[in-house]
């Protein structure tokens, strides 16, 4: 897809949760939201669009539709969700946090179009000390006639800013090449049905790690590859081949011989966390690998909070073929 071309983007902010109770009262919130596109330097872009003030309550429901109209999602940095409290009753106005999604988070949303996004601290609250506690949900999601009508095509990893790294030089052997094959055939000769994939995903689209369990990482260029695949109307997507993990090991080998993860990869940006039934499809369907996992420790105040800080290369375990 050419990079200048653009689609429709509307969004619909349906409501917030748990929110930060100010002065320690649920009954003194009176809750505004702000949802705006921002530039690739985190500027404001185009129209803010706001809700109401909803009173007394850390759980305000909202059905505020945002039209960006024509965008393109390249150009973009991302969508912000502010959260706010008006000021009243001698309180003073203060922020509640924020969700910022990415284009990539945008386009994730017709996988999951009723999700609930983690609130984090703005730089302000940060400040204050608030980084650290649990901040709510808001609920966002694509208007449902733009993603029936597949209005929304993922950036390719070859049009986006955070192009996968190459293999590691020992691994250029056309023997360890993903093939790159029109839509239909795998390397393993089994029969792909892109809706029929599509479809199983998204009834484990809403699972997020708890403490305890062990999840399983995936390399975020592998999985955009596979959305387009998927996702593809024109039936003209490439098919992504074997789960390429290797974007997530380091060029050399440990002392002893043994594959080591990159220090320097980022949830999200290079890898995101997929709970064990979904590896285990994208497993029988694609193979390849290596398998990485990790284990969400039980003594952490925060599951999310812990996700954003969470280095894989301390944290994840690369499992013996």
């Amino acid at each position: 897809m050419n990079e200048t071309s653009k689609m429709p983007v509307t969004v619909v902010l349906k409501g917030c949760k748990s929110l930060m109770a100010v002065d320690g009262m649920q009954t003194n919130n009176n809750v505004h939201c702000e949802v705006f596109l921002i530039e690739k330097d985190g500027r404001p872009r185009g129209q803010k669009f706001k809700t109401k003030s909803i009173k007394a309550t850390v759980n305000p429901m909202y059905n505020l539709r945002c039209d960006f109209g024509p965008t393109a999602i390249h150009d973009i940095g991302g969508l912000v969700v502010s959260i706010k409290h008006t000021a009243s009753l001698g309180l003073k106005g203060c922020d509640l946090g924020e969700v910022v999604l990415t284009p990539t988070d945008i386009f994730d949303m017709k996988l999951k179009p009723d999700e609930w996004y983690d609130v984090v601290a703005t730089p302000e609250m940060a400040q204050k000390g608030w980084s650290n506690r649990p901040l709510g949900q808001v609920r966002v999601g694509l208007e449902q006639a733009a993603v029936a009508a597949g209005d929304l095509d993922r950036p390719t990893s070859t049009s986006i800013d955070d192009v996968p790294a190459p293999l590691p030089a020992f691994m250029t052997s056309t023997r360890f090449i993903p093939k790159l094959s029109s839509r239909g055939y795998s390397m393993a000769d089994v029969h792909h049905d892109p809706k029929l994939e599509l479809s199983s995903l998204k009834k484990l689209a809403d699972k997020y790690p708890q403490r305890g369990e062990t999840w399983y990482a995936i390399s975020s260029a592998w999985v955009m590859q596979w959305l387009s695949f998927v996702t593809d109307i024109s039936n003209n997507a490439l098919f992504p081949g074997e789960i390429s993990n290797m974007d997530l090991i380091n060029d050399e080998l440990s002392g002893t011989g043994l594959l080591q993860i990159r220090a320097d990869i980022k949830i999200i940006q290079d890898f995101r966390l997929v709970d064990p039934n979904t590896w285990k499809l994208f497993k029988d369907w694609y193979g390849g690998g290596p398998t990485i996992t990790v284990c969400i420790p039980d003594e952490i105040p925060s599951v999310s909070g812990w996700m954003k800080s969470m280095a894989l290369s301390s944290k994840g375990q690369i499992e013996a073929a």
